[in-house]
Protein backbone atom coordinates (compact mmCIF):
# COMPACT_ATOMS: atom_id res chain seq x y z
CA UNK A 1 0.00 0.00 0.00
CA UNK A 2 1.33 3.24 -0.77
CA UNK A 3 1.64 6.36 1.14
CA UNK A 4 -1.93 7.72 -0.12
CA UNK A 5 -3.16 4.86 0.68
CA UNK A 6 -2.00 4.62 4.24
CA UNK A 7 -3.07 8.40 4.71
CA UNK A 8 -6.40 7.01 3.67
CA UNK A 9 -6.99 4.34 5.96
CA UNK A 10 -5.60 6.64 8.73
CA UNK A 11 -8.23 8.81 8.46
CA UNK A 12 -10.60 5.91 8.29
CA UNK A 13 -9.64 4.68 11.70
CA UNK A 14 -9.79 8.70 13.59
CA UNK A 15 -13.19 8.56 12.39
CA UNK A 16 -14.39 4.87 13.53
CA UNK A 17 -12.46 5.93 16.92
CA UNK A 18 -14.18 9.43 17.37
CA UNK A 19 -17.58 7.37 16.35
CA UNK A 20 -17.03 5.14 18.81
CA UNK A 21 -16.53 8.22 21.80
CA UNK A 22 -19.39 9.70 20.99
CA UNK A 23 -21.88 6.73 21.54
CA UNK A 24 -24.34 7.03 24.33
CA UNK A 25 -25.34 4.10 26.18
CA UNK A 26 -30.32 3.48 25.87
CA UNK A 27 -30.25 4.63 29.76
CA UNK A 28 -28.27 8.27 28.28
CA UNK A 29 -30.89 8.39 25.67
CA UNK A 30 -33.76 8.35 27.37
CA UNK A 31 -32.75 10.63 30.29
CA UNK A 32 -31.45 12.96 27.14
CA UNK A 33 -35.34 12.57 25.87
CA UNK A 34 -37.31 12.51 28.46
CA UNK A 35 -35.22 15.60 29.55
CA UNK A 36 -35.71 17.33 26.11
CA UNK A 37 -39.69 16.83 26.00
CA UNK A 38 -40.34 17.79 29.97
CA UNK A 39 -42.16 20.84 30.96
CA UNK A 40 -40.61 24.21 30.46
CA UNK A 41 -40.54 24.82 34.56
CA UNK A 42 -38.88 21.04 35.19
CA UNK A 43 -35.99 23.41 34.17
CA UNK A 44 -36.91 26.99 34.65
CA UNK A 45 -39.76 26.92 37.59
CA UNK A 46 -41.72 30.14 37.90
CA UNK A 47 -40.62 33.42 40.31
CA UNK A 48 -43.30 35.30 41.75
CA UNK A 49 -43.14 37.93 44.57
CA UNK A 50 -44.93 36.17 47.67
CA UNK A 51 -44.66 32.72 46.08
CA UNK A 52 -42.56 29.43 46.02
CA UNK A 53 -42.35 26.57 44.14
CA UNK A 54 -40.93 23.08 44.05
CA UNK A 55 -40.51 20.69 41.06
CA UNK A 56 -40.64 17.10 41.47
CA UNK A 57 -39.86 14.82 38.96
CA UNK A 58 -40.11 10.12 39.06
CA UNK A 59 -39.91 7.51 36.40
CA UNK A 60 -43.11 6.03 35.20
CA UNK A 61 -42.85 2.49 34.31
CA UNK A 62 -46.37 1.57 35.44
CA UNK A 63 -49.20 3.40 36.68
CA UNK A 64 -48.98 6.86 35.79
CA UNK A 65 -51.81 8.19 37.98
CA UNK A 66 -49.44 6.61 41.07
CA UNK A 67 -46.51 7.98 39.52
CA UNK A 68 -48.01 11.83 39.62
CA UNK A 69 -48.84 11.30 42.84
CA UNK A 70 -45.36 10.22 44.33
CA UNK A 71 -43.78 13.27 41.73
CA UNK A 72 -46.47 15.75 43.39
CA UNK A 73 -44.73 14.42 46.88
CA UNK A 74 -41.35 15.21 45.81
CA UNK A 75 -42.63 18.49 44.37
CA UNK A 76 -43.68 19.46 48.18
CA UNK A 77 -40.72 18.49 49.71
CA UNK A 78 -38.63 20.25 47.42
CA UNK A 79 -40.37 23.76 48.18
CA UNK A 80 -40.08 22.92 51.57
CA UNK A 81 -36.33 21.63 51.32
CA UNK A 82 -35.47 25.59 49.35
CA UNK A 83 -37.37 27.29 52.15
CA UNK A 84 -35.64 25.63 54.84
CA UNK A 85 -32.05 26.25 53.32
CA UNK A 86 -33.44 29.72 52.88
CA UNK A 87 -33.73 30.16 56.54
CA UNK A 88 -30.70 28.79 56.76
CA UNK A 89 -29.02 31.98 56.28
CA UNK A 90 -31.29 33.87 57.71
CA UNK A 91 -31.44 35.08 61.56
CA UNK A 92 -34.61 33.98 62.65
CA UNK A 93 -36.13 35.28 66.62
CA UNK A 94 -35.69 32.47 69.27
CA UNK A 95 -39.70 30.81 69.40
CA UNK A 96 -38.43 29.96 73.27
CA UNK A 97 -39.15 32.92 74.59
CA UNK A 98 -40.12 32.12 78.65
CA UNK A 99 -37.38 33.08 80.97
CA UNK A 100 -36.04 31.03 83.91
CA UNK A 101 -34.79 32.51 87.24
CA UNK A 102 -32.15 30.21 86.71
CA UNK A 103 -31.18 27.63 84.89
CA UNK A 104 -33.69 25.40 83.82
CA UNK A 105 -34.49 21.89 85.39
CA UNK A 106 -34.75 18.46 83.76
CA UNK A 107 -38.24 18.49 84.72
CA UNK A 108 -39.37 21.95 83.78
CA UNK A 109 -37.27 20.72 80.31
CA UNK A 110 -39.58 17.47 79.45
CA UNK A 111 -42.70 19.22 80.68
CA UNK A 112 -41.78 21.37 77.75
CA UNK A 113 -40.49 18.89 75.17
CA UNK A 114 -43.80 16.74 76.04
CA UNK A 115 -45.60 19.56 75.26
CA UNK A 116 -44.21 20.25 71.99
CA UNK A 117 -44.55 16.41 71.34
CA UNK A 118 -48.39 16.82 71.67
CA UNK A 119 -48.40 19.35 69.02
CA UNK A 120 -49.52 17.84 65.82
CA UNK A 121 -47.58 19.15 62.72
CA UNK A 122 -48.65 22.29 61.25
CA UNK A 123 -49.61 21.62 58.03
CA UNK A 124 -49.32 24.00 54.52
CA UNK A 125 -52.76 24.13 53.26
CA UNK A 126 -51.89 26.89 50.95
CA UNK A 127 -49.34 24.61 49.50
CA UNK A 128 -50.85 22.97 45.62
CA UNK A 129 -49.50 21.04 43.10
CA UNK A 130 -50.54 23.33 40.28
CA UNK A 131 -49.57 21.40 36.78
CA UNK A 132 -48.67 18.16 36.61
CA UNK A 133 -47.18 15.94 33.06
CA UNK A 134 -45.84 12.25 32.16
CA UNK A 135 -43.86 12.23 29.25
CA UNK A 136 -41.47 9.38 27.79
CA UNK A 137 -41.37 7.19 31.30
CA UNK A 138 -40.95 10.10 33.54
CA UNK A 139 -43.54 11.79 35.81
CA UNK A 140 -43.49 15.35 36.72
CA UNK A 141 -45.36 17.22 39.04
CA UNK A 142 -44.94 21.52 39.91
CA UNK A 143 -45.71 23.04 43.90
CA UNK A 144 -46.71 26.16 44.23
CA UNK A 145 -47.09 28.05 48.04
CA UNK A 146 -48.54 30.94 48.29
CA UNK A 147 -46.48 32.38 51.45
CA UNK A 148 -48.44 36.10 52.17
CA UNK A 149 -51.33 33.47 52.40
CA UNK A 150 -49.77 30.76 54.44
CA UNK A 151 -48.39 33.49 56.80
CA UNK A 152 -51.37 35.85 57.10
CA UNK A 153 -53.41 32.50 58.12
CA UNK A 154 -50.77 31.42 60.67
CA UNK A 155 -50.57 34.88 62.19
CA UNK A 156 -54.70 34.82 62.65
CA UNK A 157 -53.92 31.35 64.30
CA UNK A 158 -51.47 33.04 66.81
CA UNK A 159 -53.67 35.81 67.35
CA UNK A 160 -56.35 32.95 68.41
CA UNK A 161 -53.97 31.43 70.95
CA UNK A 162 -52.91 34.85 72.51
CA UNK A 163 -56.61 35.57 73.38
CA UNK A 164 -56.97 32.01 75.04
CA UNK A 165 -53.14 32.93 76.50
CA UNK A 166 -54.54 35.86 78.30
CA UNK A 167 -57.74 34.66 79.97
CA UNK A 168 -55.10 32.70 82.14
CA UNK A 169 -53.02 35.91 82.35
CA UNK A 170 -55.73 36.95 84.13
CA UNK A 171 -55.59 34.00 86.50
CA UNK A 172 -52.05 34.65 86.75
CA UNK A 173 -52.82 38.37 88.03
CA UNK A 174 -55.79 37.62 90.14
CA UNK A 175 -53.46 37.33 93.70
CA UNK A 176 -53.31 33.34 92.98
CA UNK A 177 -52.01 32.19 96.62
CA UNK A 178 -52.38 28.51 98.04
CA UNK A 179 -49.85 25.11 97.23
CA UNK A 180 -47.90 25.20 94.71
CA UNK A 181 -50.00 22.23 92.80
CA UNK A 182 -53.23 24.00 93.38
CA UNK A 183 -52.05 27.10 91.22
CA UNK A 184 -50.36 25.06 88.77
CA UNK A 185 -53.94 23.01 87.85
CA UNK A 186 -55.22 26.17 87.02
CA UNK A 187 -52.54 27.35 85.14
CA UNK A 188 -51.12 24.04 83.53
CA UNK A 189 -53.27 23.90 80.48
CA UNK A 190 -51.13 26.99 79.33
CA UNK A 191 -48.42 25.07 78.49
CA UNK A 192 -50.00 23.41 75.61
CA UNK A 193 -51.29 26.19 74.32
CA UNK A 194 -47.68 28.09 74.33
CA UNK A 195 -46.43 24.59 72.37
CA UNK A 196 -48.75 25.31 69.65
CA UNK A 197 -47.82 28.54 69.55
CA UNK A 198 -44.37 28.07 68.85
CA UNK A 199 -44.89 25.52 66.43
CA UNK A 200 -47.27 28.22 64.74
CA UNK A 201 -44.43 30.75 64.93
CA UNK A 202 -41.65 28.60 63.99
CA UNK A 203 -43.84 26.95 60.88
CA UNK A 204 -44.15 31.32 59.98
CA UNK A 205 -40.87 31.63 60.24
CA UNK A 206 -40.33 29.35 57.73
CA UNK A 207 -42.84 30.73 55.28
CA UNK A 208 -43.19 33.94 55.52
CA UNK A 209 -40.99 35.65 53.01
CA UNK A 210 -39.09 38.24 55.74
CA UNK A 211 -38.78 34.50 57.76
CA UNK A 212 -40.23 36.40 61.15
CA UNK A 213 -42.51 35.10 62.87
CA UNK A 214 -45.40 36.88 65.75
CA UNK A 215 -43.31 37.34 69.15
CA UNK A 216 -45.47 37.27 71.96
CA UNK A 217 -45.93 40.45 74.28
CA UNK A 218 -44.06 40.96 77.75
CA UNK A 219 -47.05 39.32 79.53
CA UNK A 220 -47.40 36.55 78.00
CA UNK A 221 -43.87 35.83 78.06
CA UNK A 222 -44.00 36.52 81.88
CA UNK A 223 -46.65 34.43 82.21
CA UNK A 224 -45.43 31.28 80.73
CA UNK A 225 -42.12 32.47 82.74
CA UNK A 226 -44.27 32.00 85.99
CA UNK A 227 -45.89 28.38 85.13
CA UNK A 228 -42.29 27.10 84.58
CA UNK A 229 -40.78 28.57 87.77
CA UNK A 230 -43.75 27.09 89.92
CA UNK A 231 -43.02 23.68 88.32
CA UNK A 232 -39.31 24.24 89.53
CA UNK A 233 -40.68 25.12 92.95
CA UNK A 234 -42.60 21.92 93.27
CA UNK A 235 -41.26 20.20 96.84
CA UNK A 236 -40.91 16.55 96.76
CA UNK A 237 -40.49 13.74 99.48
CA UNK A 238 -38.79 10.50 98.83
CA UNK A 239 -40.69 7.94 101.11
CA UNK A 240 -38.68 4.86 101.06
CA UNK A 241 -41.12 1.75 101.90
CA UNK A 242 -38.90 -0.86 101.87
CA UNK A 243 -35.10 -2.05 102.92
CA UNK A 244 -34.18 -2.24 99.36
CA UNK A 245 -35.52 1.50 98.55
CA UNK A 246 -33.62 2.62 101.87
CA UNK A 247 -30.41 1.00 99.86
CA UNK A 248 -30.86 3.79 97.54
CA UNK A 249 -32.20 6.83 98.89
CA UNK A 250 -29.29 8.77 99.09
CA UNK A 251 -27.94 7.76 95.81
CA UNK A 252 -31.74 8.71 94.83
CA UNK A 253 -31.97 11.67 96.58
CA UNK A 254 -28.38 12.85 95.17
CA UNK A 255 -29.82 12.51 91.62
CA UNK A 256 -32.94 14.19 92.12
CA UNK A 257 -31.10 17.08 93.71
CA UNK A 258 -28.89 16.88 90.52
CA UNK A 259 -31.78 17.61 88.36
CA UNK A 260 -32.68 20.94 90.16
CA UNK A 261 -35.86 19.46 92.03
CA UNK A 262 -36.43 20.55 95.50
CA UNK A 263 -36.23 16.95 97.16
CA UNK A 264 -36.07 15.88 100.73
CA UNK A 265 -36.42 11.93 102.90
CA UNK A 266 -39.05 13.76 105.35
CA UNK A 267 -40.78 17.02 105.84
CA UNK A 268 -43.70 19.31 104.31
CA UNK A 269 -44.27 18.64 100.20
CA UNK A 270 -46.01 19.03 97.46
CA UNK A 271 -45.20 15.62 96.42
CA UNK A 272 -44.36 12.35 97.53
CA UNK A 273 -42.46 9.47 95.78
CA UNK A 274 -43.15 6.32 97.34
CA UNK A 275 -40.34 3.95 96.37
CA UNK A 276 -40.07 -0.03 96.85
CA UNK A 277 -37.26 -1.92 95.55
CA UNK A 278 -35.88 -4.96 94.65
CA UNK A 279 -32.05 -5.08 94.19
CA UNK A 280 -30.25 -7.30 91.89
CA UNK A 281 -26.71 -7.63 90.52
CA UNK A 282 -24.11 -9.93 88.80
CA UNK A 283 -20.60 -10.00 87.84
CA UNK A 284 -19.94 -11.03 84.26
CA UNK A 285 -17.12 -11.22 82.39
CA UNK A 286 -14.83 -8.49 84.47
CA UNK A 287 -18.19 -5.79 84.55
CA UNK A 288 -20.59 -5.09 87.49
CA UNK A 289 -24.69 -5.31 86.36
CA UNK A 290 -26.33 -3.72 89.34
CA UNK A 291 -30.50 -3.55 88.72
CA UNK A 292 -33.15 -2.07 90.24
CA UNK A 293 -36.71 -2.81 90.06
CA UNK A 294 -38.98 -0.43 91.16
CA UNK A 295 -42.59 0.10 92.06
CA UNK A 296 -43.35 3.84 92.51
CA UNK A 297 -46.50 5.85 93.09
CA UNK A 298 -46.54 9.29 93.07
CA UNK A 299 -48.99 11.05 95.49
CA UNK A 300 -50.19 14.81 96.11
CA UNK A 301 -50.05 16.81 99.77
CA UNK A 302 -53.93 15.06 100.01
CA UNK A 303 -52.05 11.62 99.24
CA UNK A 304 -54.52 11.57 96.27
CA UNK A 305 -52.49 8.74 93.74
CA UNK A 306 -51.83 10.65 90.78
CA UNK A 307 -49.69 8.10 89.04
CA UNK A 308 -47.97 4.48 89.58
CA UNK A 309 -45.87 2.60 87.34
CA UNK A 310 -43.12 -0.11 87.76
CA UNK A 311 -39.31 0.70 86.47
CA UNK A 312 -36.22 -1.70 85.37
CA UNK A 313 -33.10 0.44 85.99
CA UNK A 314 -29.48 -1.14 85.08
CA UNK A 315 -25.86 0.59 86.22
CA UNK A 316 -22.95 -1.05 84.70
CA UNK A 317 -19.33 -0.89 86.02
CA UNK A 318 -16.12 -2.13 86.49
CA UNK A 319 -16.98 -1.25 89.95
CA UNK A 320 -19.86 -2.95 91.84
CA UNK A 321 -20.90 0.40 93.97
CA UNK A 322 -20.80 2.32 90.60
CA UNK A 323 -22.70 0.17 88.93
CA UNK A 324 -25.32 0.58 91.76
CA UNK A 325 -25.20 4.35 91.54
CA UNK A 326 -25.78 4.67 87.92
CA UNK A 327 -28.87 2.19 88.49
CA UNK A 328 -29.85 4.45 91.04
CA UNK A 329 -29.46 7.81 88.80
CA UNK A 330 -31.18 5.58 85.77
CA UNK A 331 -34.13 5.38 88.43
CA UNK A 332 -33.91 9.27 88.95
CA UNK A 333 -34.27 9.84 85.49
CA UNK A 334 -37.72 8.12 85.31
CA UNK A 335 -38.94 9.70 88.50
CA UNK A 336 -38.31 12.72 86.64
CA UNK A 337 -39.92 11.63 83.68
CA UNK A 338 -42.55 10.98 85.14
CA UNK A 339 -43.27 13.48 87.54
CA UNK A 340 -43.33 16.11 83.98
CA UNK A 341 -45.65 13.10 82.65
CA UNK A 342 -48.19 13.50 85.69
CA UNK A 343 -47.76 17.54 85.36
CA UNK A 344 -48.72 17.66 81.86
CA UNK A 345 -51.09 14.68 81.72
CA UNK A 346 -52.76 14.15 85.38
CA UNK A 347 -52.76 16.98 87.17
CA UNK A 348 -55.51 19.03 85.22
Amino acid sequence: MGWQGCRTAGWILVMVAGLGGCASSPDNDAANRANLSAPVWVSNPPSQDGMAYGVGSIEAPGDPAAAIRRAGELARLDLVSQLRVNVSGSTLQDTSEYRLSGEPTLVQQSVRQQARSRVPEVELDELKIIDSDVTNGYAYALAELDRDAAATRMRRGISEIDEQLEAYRLIADSGMSGPVLDRLRELLPAVQLFARRDALVAKMALVSPDHRGVAADADLVLLQQRIFDLIGAIRVVLVCQDAGAKSIESSVLEALTAQGMKVAAKGNADLFFELNVDNDSKLQQGSYYAFVNARIIIRDNNQRSLSALSVRARGVSGIDSVAHQKAAEALAKRLGDELANTLTERLR
